[in-house]
């Protein structure tokens, strides 16, 4: 399952660059691929690890402080 997740992401994120190569500088493509082989090392490891930490929560406070509440 993990190798399927692996390629797909690799396959995306190659046609996705392919479309916005001309508007892309260096900087941006490195934080592109490194956000996206964060995004596919959280969606494999959700299938190993029973409890994932979500960020919900803090988000929540955050909002919530923003608005006063």
């Amino acid at each position: 399952m993990f190798v399927m997740m692996i390629l797909s992401y690799t396959v995306f994120a190659i046609l996705d660059l392919k479309a916005t190569n001309q508007r892309l500088d260096k900087m941006e493509r490195v934080v592109y691929f490194s956000l996206m082989a964060a995004s596919c090392a959280i969606g494999i490891a959700s299938g190993y690890v029973d409890e994932m930490p979500s960020p919900a929560g803090p988000i929540k406070q955050m909002v919530f402080m923003v608005m006063g509440k």
